[in-house]
């Protein structure tokens, strides 16, 4: 029988594929609610600016309280990937802001920076809660959208952090995402695919990692991962967590993979980011 072939992509396809709203790892499905009126959550539909032009879509859902969570969704995902944790965090009493980050959605922009821009877009969100009148903000993100999370927590205005299924660094979901592909590729292949995407973006990459940047943080944060996340494995969320400054939480999920949502979230995970919250946004 002859030889399996071993795939290849080239290196172009690469780079548009990693500064792209285009997940690369498939993560971008079908089993999404639409708009929050499909959970029978009021909203506000608005668009917002970001200081280097770019224009968000967003949804605001109210609550009769001064407490507000940011949700910052995956790369390649959207604002509607993140309303099962809109409608629990409501459900307990909280503000909810989530908008699509710069190139995903029904957001304007060109690239996704994993971070190096997008910073810009979450200190938007903060800022139009702020314009609400609401100074108790958390933020909640998933993946590359918990990496940015915690790029943005410089951000006086952030008082607390939840980060769900974060990894340690973008050359680890580069090399994760070759791995699952099966792709043959050369040795320097991932620095020559960072290099170009800092050509064509302006952003320096390798300063985006968060088992560095989580040094930086010193609000409370709590990371949130599953047991059987086989993408990225519970102990590299564990190697991060050693990294961060206290006061910190580690929530371990038993039983699911990465991406609560995609996997229903349970009310293990629903009460214990709840209270964090709560504890915290004072």
């Amino acid at each position: 029988m002859p030889a399996a072939q071993v795939p290849k992509i080239s290196l172009d396809v690469a780079v548009e594929l990693f500064i792209s709203p285009i997940s690369l790892s498939n993560l971008k499905g079908s089993r999404f609610f639409k708009d929050p009126s499909e959970l029978g959550l009021k909203y506000e539909e608005n668009i917002l600016g970001t200081i280097d032009g770019i224009n968000l879509s967003s949804w605001y859902i109210p609550s009769r309280s001064d407490k507000a969570i940011v949700l910052c969704h995956e790369h390649g995902g959207d604002k509607s990937h993140m309303l099962k944790y809109a409608k629990f965090l409501n459900d307990y009493g909280f503000n909810i802001m989530m908008f699509d980050f710069r190139a995903h959605g029904s957001s304007s922009g060109e690239y996704f920076t994993h971070g190096y821009w997008e910073c810009d877009d979450i200190s938007a969100v903060v800022d139009n809660l702020v314009s609400r009148g609401i100074y108790n903000i958390g933020v909640l993100g998933v993946s590359s959208g918990a990496a940015i999370s915690v790029l943005s927590s410089s951000d006086k205005r952030i008082r607390a952090l939840v980060v769900d299924s974060i990894y340690p660094s973008i050359e680890f979901m580069l090399r994760k995402w070759i791995d699952v592909e099966g792709f043959e590729v050369e040795d320097d292949y991932i620095d020559n695919i960072l290099y170009r995407a800092s050509v064509l973006t302006g952003a320096d990459f390798s300063s985006l990692d968060p088992i560095d940047s989580i040094k930086k943080t010193d609000i409370p944060i709590m990371f949130a991962h599953g047991s059987r996340d086989r993408l990225v494995p519970i102990d590299e969320a564990v190697k991060i967590y050693a990294k961060a400054n206290d006061p910190k939480e580690f929530l371990e999920v038993r039983g699911l993979h990465n991406h609560y949502l995609l996997n229903g979230i349970n009310l293990q995970y629903e009460s214990a980011v709840s209270r964090f919250f709560y504890e915290n946004l004072r």
